[in-house]
């Protein structure tokens, strides 16, 4: 069956059921990252099963966002739409990026193990190389080369190797240097007068996913676990959003989709809104409902 998203308006004015779901899939990332660097400055520490499933969320939901505001881009750009081409389409870009990450990550653990390369600082430079040959590989075979790259720096980070201290060093000083770029840019696109005129359906999204679609996700995902009341009320409070769903409002700018710049400012408000209530509010919320000092 052949369909068009753009057949379909919220509103007379509004957006697309498309572009809703783009949005959707563009602020469905939250960031593990900012809630630890919340946390860092209280000196009780979150219970590690509570770190472990944040970081779990966090490193399994990035790629997820990906793929998924990149396939619904492209059904927005190119206008027409099949349902189980499009299932299966991302059922073979996991696939292919679950096989290619796990070969990847073992390959290079073998690799860095067996080289001898003649000074210690190639050893991130081959790696790196690698990463690239990951993705691009993923890619020419259909598959996600984002979930690929992630799926391989699991495997090979919870194996031992080679030149460890080099390699982790070089990679925090590429991810700041990649941040500050990222904000840089952040800053070129943002428009402060256009602000006030999205902060109403801003505020309504941001809140709807606060306090409405996020505690009903957690709750349901956590229906059949042995996880307390209070802990469910905790993760559901720390769907803190941060400089992924940023990213990815970018990639409607560089496609010229209809109302993209609407759609940045909504999911920049949003990141906004979500940093000022849920980060200013999450030790107290930990400290209330007694989880900082749980073991």
């Amino acid at each position: 069956m052949l369909g068009s998203f753009s057949d379909f308006k919220i509103g007379t004015d509004g957006i697309s059921w498309g572009q809703g779901l783009l949005l959707g899939a563009i602020i469905s990332s939250t960031d593990a990252t900012a809630v630890f660097s919340v946390f860092k400055a209280s000196p009780t520490p979150l219970p590690v099963k509570i770190q472990g499933l944040l970081e779990l969320e966090s490193g399994t939901n990035d790629p997820m966002a990906v793929l998924l505001t990149v396939s619904i881009l492209k059904i927005l750009t190119v206008g027409k739409y099949v349902p189980f081409s499009f299932m299966g389409q991302l059922i073979l870009q996991i696939g292919v990026a679950i096989a290619l990450g796990y070969g990847a990550g073992k390959l290079m653990c073998w690799s860095l193990n067996h080289l001898s390369l003649p000074s210690s600082g190639l050893y991130p430079v081959f790696l790196l190389g690698l990463v690239f040959l990951t993705s691009g590989l993923t890619t020419l075979l259909g598959g996600s080369a984002v979930l690929a790259v992630y799926i391989a720096g699991l495997v090979l980070g919870n194996r031992p190797f080679a030149e460890s201290g080099v390699i982790l060093s070089f990679q925090e000083g590429i991810t700041w240097l990649a941040q500050i770029l990222m904000f840089l840019t952040f800053g070129l696109l943002i428009v402060p007068d256009q602000l006030p005129k999205i902060a109403e359906v801003g505020t309504v999204i941001a809140l709807f996913m606060m306090l409405i679609a996020r505690p009903i996700s957690v709750f349901i995902s956590l229906s059949f676990s042995q996880w307390q009341f209070r802990e469910k009320v905790f993760i559901a409070w720390v769907g803190l959003r941060g400089s992924v769903p940023m990213i990815l409002a970018v990639l409607p700018l560089t496609q010229n989709l209809d109302q993209a710049s609407e759609l940045f400012n909504v999911v920049f408000f949003v990141v906004l809104l979500s940093i000022g209530l849920q980060g200013l509010t999450l030790l107290p919320a930990a400290r209330w409902l007694g989880l900082l000092n749980a073991e």
